[in-house]
This record gives structure tokens, sequence and C-alpha cells, in this order.
């Protein structure tokens, strides 16, 4: 099950966090601040859609925090959507990798169906079963570079598990705003999504989760 994350909090705001365009730094609009103040809004997650998993990406999102928390904001965490195939091992992406890319093989969801890929398939199942932690990913690769590969292979995993999830979960970014609602809904009464255009965007409300409008989906989408 997913582990819950123990805070005193009553709401919880995830905010997105784009990359700047050709560089390894992330950039929030210029009324981000003044925004999340205007809201009272004291603590945050970063949503980071991070694919290559750079050194320099890394610091980027330290300076970033450090930035934040000057203005009196604390990230408790940055989520990235390898965080939800972290678990599953190198090999196993490898492997499933390269049985997707082969045409000679049945379709995708026809491959999922080997045990060694049951990993894999869990995925594509009940997100509550989901033994993830937002923010794992990157603090693994705080602690060491050479965990680049997994990141790597993780984001891709999760990127084509939303593709056969459909049209519910048709981006990665759908799926983890879910996957964090899931995570944070018995420890908080909100849950609150921004996106980088700082629109405010209800997740859960009173123990209800909100679905998101057409609209709103449009908002989520990572490019």
């Amino acid at each position: 099950m997913i582990e819950v994350v123990n805070t005193t909090h009553e709401s919880v705001t995830l905010l997105a966090v784009e990359k700047s365009s050709g560089k390894n730094t992330f950039a929030l609009s210029p009324n981000t601040t003044h925004f999340l103040k205007e809201q009272q809004i004291k603590d945050v997650h970063l949503l980071v859609d991070l694919k290559t998993f750079f050194e320099a990406e890394i610091a980027a999102l330290n300076a970033l925090k450090v930035e934040l928390q000057k203005e009196g904001i604390t990230v408790h965490s940055i989520m990235t959507p390898a965080d939800y195939a972290w678990h599953i091992k190198y090999e196993t992406h490898q492997l499933f990798n390269h049985a997707s890319a082969d045409k000679s093989q049945n379709t995708t969801l026809g491959i999922l169906n080997n045990p060694k890929f049951s990993s894999v398939k869990a995925l594509m199942g009940d997100m509550a079963n989901h033994n993830a932690k937002p923010g794992t990913v990157f603090i693994a690769l705080e602690r060491d570079q050479k965990l680049r590969p997994n990141a790597c292979r993780s984001n891709w995993t999760l990127e084509k598990v939303c593709t056969l999830r459909g049209s519910r979960h048709d981006n990665p970014r759908d799926y983890l705003l879910d996957q964090f609602v899931a995570h944070h809904q018995e420890a908080a009464s909100t849950i609150n999504y921004i996106d980088a255009d700082l629109n405010l965007i209800p997740l859960f409300v009173e123990g209800k989760r909100i679905e998101l409008t057409q609209q709103n989906r449009k908002c989520c989408v990572i490019c």
C-alpha cells in the first residue's frame, strides 16, 4: 500500500515547475511567490517533468528550493514521474524497453503478461496498491549521480504505462496527480495543484477526489 505522509498540514499544495527552454535551469512565473503568499500558501511540493536527470538539473532545482525558502515557502519534496517506477529493477526496465521496441513481438499489452514484467504490469492497476513515495528519485540522485540511468529508465517505463492506460492517464501528469492525492489524502483535508500558469486546481476537498475538468486536463499535460 502507499505510504501515507505524516503531516499536520490541513492543506497540501503541489506546484508545477517547468524547465527553461534549452537550459538545465527551471523557472517559476515571476508572480509565483506573490501568488503563493496571496493564497497564504507556505508549504509546497514541486512537480517537475525530469527526463534526463543531469547533475546540473538537480543543482538548479535545489537552487530553486533555496530561492522559495528565502521567500518563506517550504519545499517538502520534488516529485518526478520516475518516482512511480523507481522500485522496478533496472534490468526489468531494459528488458521491457527492448521488448516494446521489438516489432516482431505481440502488442505491448501482451508483453506485460510475461511474468518477468509483473512489476511493470502492476502499474496498470489500482494506484492505491503502489508502494511509491513522491520525491524518492530526486533524493537518490542528490546522493549518487550514478543512479541516473535507473531514473531515466524509470521515467521511460512510466510514460509507456501512461500511454497504455489510455485516456484516463494518457500523460504522466494525470497519473502523478492521482498518485499524489492517494499519497496525501489521509493526512490532508484539502489538496490543490497549481499549474505553470498559476491556475489553482482543487484535487481533493473534504474527503472527496475532485475529477479534473477537460480544461484543467489541458493545463496539466506534460509536453
